[in-house]
């Protein structure tokens, strides 16, 4: 016992010589460059007067949560949207649960890259500059609170409508998860990282559409042409964005290790890469014995 014990912290002690080796940026050492449309700052440095949870006692506190009450309006009306346009699906369009399973995700991988773009080109544009990266947007902040309706949508409807379609783990578990996550870079006012990484909601779309609508992507009788072009568009776009995207993000955010305020979000990068491994093995698995089928009908 006392050599495993003795290995792991020899290690450990290795790990960390490795780290402190690898280059890292500091916030005070940053060269000071022209903000790209600075007047998008929610301000939420005066917390003041902007702050939406006016029962807090301790002052301090009340300073460090950055939540409005145009936080709630615009998540409210997201909710609303989202529900509306699931109701108006499942009313006339989709009668299976399977299929009204992928409506709101859909919706979601839709909207939340669109508005994605924006906080990537303010990020990429100014070369990873502490304040963009560290800070919040007003464009930020809406997909971050879109992306949040869209969990809680997501979380009851699935409860009430198609409750044998979400599973604990990549169901409950995961948006659970990201809630948390979103509502932490939210209340900490850090949402331009967050916006920025759900342009990996893409790969989503392509598995979305194929579900809701399979007849745009081939003409009867070519199912085992339409699910190998499907295969491809998504392997593509996973890797694309999942992947190498989400390495390139990752990367950067461990150059900011030292740092009080993004020094773990590099470890949540980590746990997310693993997560999209697995989905990308599990995916690949069940297209593998999709080929074997049809090779078999053949």
């Amino acid at each position: 016992m006392m050599d495993v014990t003795e290995a792991a912290r020899a290690t450990m002690a290795a790990l960390r010589n490795i780290f402190a080796l690898l280059p890292y940026r500091l916030a005070e050492e940053e060269p000071p460059r022209k903000y790209w449309d600075p007047t998008e700052s929610t301000g939420c440095d005066d917390a003041g007067d902007y702050v939406l949870l006016r029962l807090v006692a301790n002052p301090d506190l009340r300073t460090r949560l950055c939540l409005s009450l145009w936080d709630l309006v615009c998540f409210s009306v997201c909710c609303i949207a989202l529900l509306a346009a699931y109701l108006v699906a499942r009313t006339f369009l989709y009668e299976s649960s399977k299929q009204r399973s992928w409506v709101l995700t859909c919706l979601n991988s839709v909207v939340t890259p669109l508005l994605a773009l924006r906080s990537l080109f303010r990020i990429v544009n100014n070369e990873w500059e502490y304040g963009f990266v560290s800070g919040g947007s007003r464009s930020s902040r809406i997909c971050t609170l879109f992306f949040m309706a869209y969990l809680c949508c997501e979380l009851v409807v699935g409860r009430v409508d198609y409750r044998k379609q979400v599973t604990l783990i990549m169901g409950y578990v995961h948006h659970f998860s990201y809630l948390l996550l979103a509502s932490h870079l939210l209340v900490a006012n850090r949402t331009n990282i967050m916006a920025m990484t759900l342009l990996e909601e893409l790969p989503t779309l392509v598995l979305a559409l194929s579900r809701l609508a399979p007849g745009w992507f081939a003409k009867p009788g070519q199912s085992q042409v339409q699910r190998r072009s499907l295969d491809y568009a998504f392997a593509l776009s996973f890797v694309v964005t999942r992947i190498l995207f989400h390495l390139y993000v990752q990367y950067n955010l461990f150059l900011w290790r030292k740092d009080s305020k993004l020094g773990y979000y590099w470890v949540v990068c980590v746990l997310a890469l693993a997560m999209n491994l697995h989905w990308l093995l599990a995916w690949w698995k069940s297209a593998k014995r999709r080929r074997e089928k049809d090779r078999k009908r053949e």
